[in-house]
């Protein structure tokens, strides 16, 4: 009976959140690349997510196959990419400890209008 609370929560909890626009939605596209030189910044939602953004300020979300223990802590990341300078669904990131984390997807973000 708690998780089936805990459930109805967080999905009122999501439903606000998109309402007002406080979320954004990402595309779930295959062919979503990004040139590594046009990364601007970037921060983690969680272990499991981060959010890359490039020069013009557009979004780009990478979850990982698995957690990727010490990505929210981290100050500083190497972007590892299978295709020379692009960034797909095939790259990764090393942490300064030297963890590597395989991304599972990358994906546009789209702000809702």
């Amino acid at each position: 009976m708690q998780l089936s609370n805990h459930i109805r929560v967080s999905i009122h909890s999501l439903v606000i959140l998109l309402f007002f626009g406080l979320i954004e939605l990402a595309t779930a596209a295959d062919d979503v690349r990004l040139n590594i030189h046009q990364i601007g910044n970037w921060y983690a939602l969680s272990d499991s997510q981060l959010i890359i953004e490039d020069h013009k300020k557009q979004r780009y979300r990478v979850d990982f196959f698995h957690p990727c223990h010490g990505l929210v802590a981290a100050e500083t990341l190497a972007f590892i990419s299978k295709g020379g300078r692009l960034l797909d669904r095939f790259s990764a990131v090393v942490l300064p400890d030297g963890s590597r984390c395989s991304f599972a997807t990358l994906s546009q973000v789209i702000t809702p209008a």
